[in-house]
């Protein structure tokens, strides 16, 4: 289980500041070789069961480490 432990509010990390076109690559790759339940699996494991990533939307950096972790499981 992945704890993650903010000190502020206006911590960096809490804001969107990363494009999704490495989180729509992630997707597409685990979708590709791994089928959709699993990356939907993945994405309820992260925290982030309903996410749609598109390439000019603005994320969380966050995001990364989550997913990360989440697909080593």
């Amino acid at each position: 289980m992945m704890v993650l432990v903010y000190t502020s509010r206006n911590s960096p990390y809490l804001k969107p500041n990363m494009y999704g076109m490495l989180l729509e690559s992630i997707q597409h790759f685990v979708r590709e070789e791994y089928g959709e339940e699993v990356w939907k699996k993945i994405l309820e494991d992260s925290g982030y069961k309903n996410a749609v990533f598109t390439t000019h939307q603005v994320y969380p950096d966050m995001l990364i480490p989550c997913l990360a972790h989440a697909c080593s499981r």
